[in-house]
């Protein structure tokens, strides 16, 4: 009918107005005008198949290009043929549907008529979600650039699978998506799953852009990976649009925070971390007792004195009461700025979730005595809890409802492991202030922690490098995630810094027992690093920095120390005094994350009593120079093994390029560890 006509070309006009104002090309793109050579690239026949409309980009030709507005409805004025011909097709799909196939082009994961530009307008203009196509892609030649990786692993996925639909904006995102589904991108997928995927990802795209999702800057495959990161893929089929709705706001500032040109706000100084808007220094706490009592009910000056000197940052115990007491004798009673809830009679709680027992990891005996620090620091104003062994879904689920039950204020999952689960937890638990040890997590529902141990690893590989005889060093390496890498070369970069010439033999736990510590007498090294924390279920313990002599005897120089109890008492301390959410740099539609280093007390190095005077006043000034952030261990042009070089003369390593390190500078002689996955 020529009326619908009239108004498909209404929609038009208004499009290529929009187009216009904003400086937009307001008609339909042309791929041959697009792209330079495009006739040049090879073409592979896919045939017949149901292509998205909305991933039809355009034409294949620049011809009538001019008789569409950029989203297809027509601009051709109602009397001409143009006109009569489109109707006739618009009649056809309402009395028995348009059945021949149009013909397009395929490139970069977007289509482009040839044939049957009418055909795509007419199906649009009825609400459409597919067209029949006879579909010819166009592969590009592959580059290094952003664009040409994704498309190639596009390329991968779709070979797996035969889905258009999944579109990203980042590399590595299809093998994620298998990686979830216990899938990879070598081997075709079962035609169950494919099938459950499409229908999965056809009902989230629904709620999604009923939600607002198209004004985001994220794709739908983008969300949709993200939502699979907390719910189940089954859910989306199980649930109704009401229950995906509410799950999707929930979601909502996760999406914020992926679609955010700088998602994640990074904390790097301790100032940062302590910084409140709000005056809690000590000078206070005493003009502020008599409050403080009427407000918390603590049991008499003493009680006062442990909340109060324990928030204004002075351990509580006797340097605090004596304050108080002389304060309230001399009648001072300024309001100290407190929340009412917490009192030694209604602590503030804290659960720590471990992956692993105390009995069988370092890591988390470093983190219990973190926990520990919290109870010397503000005494009966905090109670903790810890879980281990949270290894499982059933463990860490039981572990997270005696959390939610017995009502804690913060929790601490102190393993990467537990990222995901936390996030869950986090979203269905808002007043719970959740936190994972991990670095780089764009996760806006908790906060992320890490030390940047990498600078205690450069100061010992300049220690390491003062002492060996032959220019040699053994570097005993545990995971190999980005952080250990990081580690690795920053280690390397300090021996390099004391000795040129200096080599770093590079052995992983995984490879067996460490032949520079447990077999001295079939190694020439005589220096070497060991793993950086506690083994607590060998006798001798070994860790840190060690020097073999002629005997084959170790002799520890240095080690590295994780201090989290320094974090744990600030982030205890600013719940305390009301200041957590105002943190400076807190924004809705970004995540949070900590990365303190050796100037936070987070991360730094003991040292033997028997290391050389000079190797200690040279690990001291660099250790300074660190602290004071006149130096940095990524500074300067970095050469890597295989000769490319990171990094500016003048400038040092960015964050991202540290937290993402899958290279070793030319000194250390040894592969890469590729994470298990």
């Amino acid at each position: 009918m020529i009326q619908d006509y009239i108004k498909a070309k209404k929609l038009g006009e208004k499009a290529y107005r929009h187009a216009v104002v904003h400086g937009q090309y307001p008609y339909l793109p042309s791929l041959e005008e697009m792209v330079r050579d495009v006739d040049k690239f090879p073409e592979i026949p896919l045939g017949t198949v149901e292509i998205p409309l909305d991933m039809i980009a355009g034409t294949r030709t620049s011809g009538r290009r001019n008789a569409f507005a950029a989203n297809f409805m027509p601009l051709v004025e109602e009397d001409s043929e143009f006109a009569i011909k489109w109707s006739q097709l618009y009649d056809s799909q309402i009395e028995e549907g348009i059945r021949d196939p149009v013909k397009a082009y395929e490139f970069m994961n977007s289509f482009y008529v040839e044939e049957g530009n009418k055909r795509v307008s007419v199906m649009r203009y009825v609400g459409a979600v597919t067209i029949p196509a006879r579909v010819i892609r166009i592969r590009p030649p592959r580059t290094d650039e952003e664009q040409s990786r994704i498309y190639y692993e596009y390329l991968d996925f779709y070979n797996v699978t035969g889905l258009f639909e999944f579109t990203f904006s980042a590399p590595g995102r299809y093998g994620q998506l298998a990686r979830i589904l216990g899938q990879d991108l070598q081997e075709p997928w079962p035609e169950e799953l494919v099938e459950k995927l499409h229908a999965s990802l056809i009902a989230f795209r629904s709620v999604y852009r009923q939600k607002g999702g198209t004004k985001l800057s994220l794709t739908v495959g983008d969300a949709f990976l993200i939502y699979l990161d907390f719910y189940s893929l089954d859910s989306l089929l199980q649930e109704g649009e009401e229950e995906i709705g509410k799950r999707l706001g929930r979601l909502w500032r996760e999406y914020a925070a992926a679609a955010s040109p700088d998602g994640i706000t990074l904390v790097e100084r301790r100032e940062d971390v302590t910084r409140t808007g709000k005056d809690t220094p000590f000078s206070r706490v005493a003009k502020a007792v008599e409050k403080t009592v009427e407000r918390t009910n603590a049991a008499g000056i003493t009680g006062a004195a442990e909340l109060a000197g324990a928030l204004a940052g002075v351990t509580a115990g006797a340097q605090a009461a004596q304050v108080t007491r002389d304060a309230v004798r001399s009648g001072l009673s300024t309001v100290l700025p407190l929340p009412e809830k917490f009192s030694p009679s209604n602590p503030v709680r804290v659960a720590f979730l471990h992956e692993k027992s105390l009995e069988e990891s370092g890591w988390v005996y470093g983190h219990e005595l973190g926990r520990n620090h919290l109870h010397e620091v503000f005494g009966s104003l905090v109670k903790t809890k810890s879980f281990e062994s949270c290894k499982d879904e059933r463990s860490i689920g039981e572990a997270f409802a005696k959390v939610r039950e017995d009502r804690y204020d913060i929790v601490f999952t102190t393993a990467p492991s537990l990222a995901k689960p936390a996030v869950r937890f986090a979203l269905d638990n808002p007043g719970i202030r959740v936190l994972n040890c991990s670095f780089n997590q764009p996760k806006q529902a908790i906060r992320s922690y890490y030390g940047k141990m990498y600078e205690a690893k450069f100061l010992m590989g300049a220690l390491a490098a003062s002492l060996t005889d032959d220019h040699r060093i053994g570097y005993y390496a545990g995971t190999g995630d980005s952080a250990a890498i990081a580690n690795i070369n920053a280690f390397a970069l300090g021996a390099q810094l004391t000795d040129p010439f200096c080599r770093i033999t590079l052995q992983w736990v995984t490879d067996g027992p460490s032949s520079f510590s447990i077999h001295p007498e079939s190694s020439s090294i005589h220096v070497f690093s060991d793993i950086d924390m506690i083994r607590l279920e060998e006798k001798d313990r070994k860790y840190g920095l060690y020097l073999l002599d002629d005997a084959g005897r170790s002799h520890r120089l240095a080690a590295p120390i994780w201090n989290w109890g320094s974090f744990y008492e600030i982030i205890v301390r600013n719940v305390l005094n009301g200041t957590y959410e105002d943190m400076t740099g807190n924004r809705k539609d970004r995540a949070l994350n900590y990365w303190l280093g050796i100037s936070s007390g987070i991360v730094d190095i003991i040292f033997s009593d028997d290391l050389p005077a000079p190797s200690f006043r040279l690990i001291r000034q660099l250790h300074r120079a660190i602290s004071e952030e006149r130096m940095h261990p990524f500074a300067g042009c970095i050469t890597d093994r295989d000769g490319v070089v990171h990094g500016t003369q003048d400038g040092v390593l960015d964050r991202e390029a540290i937290m993402s390190m899958d290279w070793l500078v030319e000194n250390v002689d040894g592969e890469l560890l590729r994470p298990v996955r």
